[in-house]
């Protein structure tokens, strides 16, 4: 029981604190902190089989942030895989009024923020998603670049 009375201590060190009555996110959220005191204790102990001096090993919390920052903001490697180009390419000046062409699939579905921001200078463009032809708006993605709608249906 050894190997688990340590997990339970690992995860109240930084337990995600989710005050719901809802069972089900509870469970999820307490999923979440066993996977990531497994992996931190999995990572100390594939440290200390390397030899490594205990300086370089990180310490739960900032095991936990290495963790959060790579699901916000992608792999900190700058490589690039087969898919996207290894430049981004020069951009063409463009009419005022022309079409920013949708990004390709494996860049919607890339590990990236897609947040809304309000381009400045502010204007109004059509809405890019299918099917919303009329809708004007001013929030654009900020990782794929297109005007979509923040509207219910």
């Amino acid at each position: 029981m050894d190997g688990v009375d340590f997990a339970d201590r690992v995860i109240s060190y930084y337990k995600i604190c989710a005050q719901t009555k809802e069972w089900t996110i509870r469970i999820i959220m307490h999923f979440i902190d066993f996977a990531v005191a497994a992996s931190w204790i999995e990572y100390r102990r594939h440290k200390a089989m390397s030899s490594a001096p205990k300086s370089d090993y990180l310490d739960n919390f900032a095991f936990r942030i290495k963790i959060q920052k790579y699901f916000f903001h992608g792999s900190e490697e700058g490589g690039t895989s087969e898919y996207e180009p290894s430049k981004p390419p020069t951009p063409q000046k463009r009419k005022l009024n022309a079409k920013v062409p949708l990004t390709s699939n494996h860049l919607r579905k890339k590990q990236n923020l897609h947040l809304p921001e309000i381009p400045l200078p502010v204007s109004k463009n059509r809405c890019r998603m299918p099917g919303f032809k009329s809708n004007s708006t001013r929030m654009r993605c900020t990782t794929c670049k297109v005007f979509l709608c923040l509207q219910e249906d």
